[in-house]
């Protein structure tokens, strides 16, 4: 039986149910793409979409409504905010399988960004990213990348020192990984299964665990989670729970969160708990409230007066 860790994360019915997952029938745009360029910037949000996603239809309803584009520019106007695509769908058809794959994606988001404020002298500019479902493990294997690069392309580290907060949504948590990735490899351990692709896949993703449990208190951190069921769009085994599966729910973990975390339930489905119609939408404010108040933790004192744009006196706070 064919078995990935990535199972996961492939799953999806989008909200009001747009025809057959119009996600997966597009070319996947890869790369960044400006969706506001922002008065007088002093932030860069940047959203990273999950597995089989699309750089904008993973974000946008089925009546068009984009709120990275639609509703952040108004809520947050000082903020430069972009989405970056990729095709980590198509992993497994790459000449290189299986985690070194991963990891050159990870390093093109880094790559990617370090460009685009290389255009602007905006090195230092603070960054929060909104990754989803898959888009979670990139997000972290690139900040590893980015932390890792201390000499040669050490320019390349300015992403990991700017990063001020992430939101993870639909992406378990470090600890609810770990014990399902640590037996899934210890019963798969003879020779031949270590060189399969699943295996090379499970070892990279718990390496990768592993080591950003070091780094993620240096950021903010928001987990959202989805509270409705979503059908997978396979029965494969996976390697984190050591089963098959029909339906993927992230739930909430039960333990005290790490400090400088907060978690959130989203009533939605995997695909859906990104999409939002009106600016109303109470997940949305949700979201919007945190984005704002780490906008706001982001910049110097000095900088208190064009912080305002970002968010004043809101009242939340984290761990």
């Amino acid at each position: 039986m064919s078995c990935s860790w990535m199972s996961l994360f492939n799953c999806g019915s989008p909200r009001s149910k747009p025809p057959k997952e119009e996600i997966a029938l597009t070319p996947p745009k890869t790369g960044l793409k400006l969706l506001s360029a922002g008065a007088d910037p002093t932030l860069d949000i940047v959203a990273v979409h999950g597995l089989g996603g699309h750089r904008d239809k993973s974000w946008t309803t089925v009546g068009g409504v984009n709120w990275l584009r639609d509703f952040l520019p108004s809520d947050l106007p000082n903020a430069r905010v972009y989405a970056w695509g990729h095709n980590a769908s198509n992993h497994e058809k790459s000449d290189q399988p299986g985690g070194p794959s991963m990891q050159s994606i990870s390093e093109r988001l880094i790559l990617d960004l370090w460009e685009e404020r290389e255009l602007s002298d905006a090195h230092h500019r603070p960054i929060i990213f909104i990754a989803h479902s898959l888009g979670g493990t990139i997000v972290k294997s690139a900040l590893l990348y980015s932390d890792s690069c201390q000499s040669e392309p050490a320019y390349h580290r300015t992403i990991r020192t700017s990063t001020h907060g992430i939101f993870f949504m639909g992406t378990p948590e470090l600890d609810s990984r770990m014990v399902g990735l640590e037996s899934y490899l210890n019963h798969h351990a003879t020779e031949p299964e270590k060189q399969t692709d699943s295996y090379k896949e499970a070892h990279w993703l718990l390496t990768k665990l592993r080591e950003y449990s070091l780094i993620s208190e240096d950021f903010q951190t928001v987990y959202a989670y989805e509270m409705l069921k979503t059908p997978k769009l396979a029965t494969t085994e996976s390697p984190t729970t050591g089963s098959p599966g029909r339906v993927l729910q992230v739930s909430p973990r039960t333990q005290k969160p790490p400090i400088n975390t907060y978690t959130i339930s989203i009533d939605a489905d995997h695909s859906n708990m990104i999409k939002f119609e009106t600016p109303d939408d109470e997940a949305y404010i949700e979201i919007r409230d945190y984005l704002k108040r780490m906008a706001q933790d982001s910049q110097p004192e000095s900088d208190s007066d064009s912080s305002e744009g970002l968010g004043e006196g809101l009242g939340l706070s984290f761990n």
